[in-house]
This record gives structure tokens, sequence and C-alpha cells, in this order.
């Protein structure tokens, strides 16, 4: 039967968080993938518009809507602040299991 948080040892408080950094690392990591999944789907629409165009003015068009959709919709979308705050955690975190 597991046992609640206060019923636990500071060692096994310790313990269940460098557990718990680890599993949020994974999925941090694992919304990062998927979110770069998406965006190469998008960028190889773009590469094929880019591709077929006959028109200069349209190429460069097209690449900047590529530069846009990767600082605007990309970027922001991966969550590096959150993984860089999950860092610190487990870097804290598995020292302590050392």
């Amino acid at each position: 039967m597991a046992r609640n948080k206060d019923e636990m040892t500071i060692v096994e408080l310790k313990l269940l968080e460098a557990r718990e950094a680890r599993a949020d690392a994974i999925k941090a990591m694992r919304h990062a993938k998927n979110q770069l999944g998406k965006a190469a789907v998008a960028l190889d629409q773009l590469e094929i518009a880019f591709q077929k165009t006959r028109i200069p003015v349209r190429r460069v068009a097209i690449l900047n809507e590529a530069i846009d959709y990767l600082g605007t919709q990309v970027m922001p979308s991966l969550k590096i602040a959150e993984m860089a705050s999950v860092q610190s955690r487990l870097a804290v975190r598995d020292l302590i299991e050392r």
C-alpha cells in the first residue's frame, strides 16, 4: 500500500522527488519531439510549395512564412523554459541518489 507524503521520511521524499523530476524530463522531451514532428510536416508542405513556384517573389514569401512559423509557432510550443526548469530540478534531485 502506498504511503502518503505526510508519512514518508525525508530520504523517501527526496527519492520520490528525484523520480518525479526524471518523469517530468521525459515528458518534456516527448512533448518537444511531438511539436517538432508537427513542425516538420508543416515545413515539408512549405518546401513543396517553394519548389513548385516559378515566381521569385513567391519563393521569398514562402521562406518568410517558414521563418515566421518557426519563430511564432514552433519555438513557443516547445516549452523550452519549462524544460530548463525540469533540468534544474533534475540536477538537484539526481544528486540525492548518488
